[in-house]
């Protein structure tokens, strides 16, 4: 909020939707976390792997370029991306005070809930193995 008046961005009332953001993306990382400390426990290289495809990921959330400026198939490409969506909601909420577009949150909210899903299905599935693994 500090950094939002130093810039001089007024308050909004789409502000309020930004909780539910950071909600989604909450729901989003923890299915991936589960899956990750899955793989970690019986790939020891998948740290080195997973670093990687962070730095692929970096240039594909489109956070210092405008998605606008890529061709029209990479940017449906990026629109798919979790993590570009959960940045562009939070963008529109929070900096232009605009209400983002619908189908930015039913992609995210998609993507959350599967990733929840996948990722607590894959963790209780695997749990007793880890814990003979260890």
């Amino acid at each position: 909020m500090i950094i939002l008046f130093a810039f001089g961005t007024k308050p909004s009332w789409t502000m309020l939707l930004f909780p539910l953001d950071v909600l989604l993306t909450l729901m989003f990382v923890t299915g991936v976390g589960y899956i990750l400390s899955i793989l970690y426990v019986f790939f020891a290289d998948i740290k080195y792997l997973y670093s990687v495809f962070l730095r692929i990921l970096l240039y594909l959330t489109a956070i210092f370029y405008p998605v606008t400026s890529l061709p029209e198939k990479l940017q449906t490409l990026i629109g798919y991306n979790p993590v570009y969506m959960s940045i562009y909601i939070a963008r529109e909420c929070m900096v232009y005070g605009r209400v983002p577009y619908y189908t930015a949150w039913i992609k995210l909210a998609i993507a959350a809930v599967l990733s929840c899903i996948i990722g607590w299905i894959v963790f209780n599935k695997k749990q007793n193995d880890v814990m003979q693994r260890i």
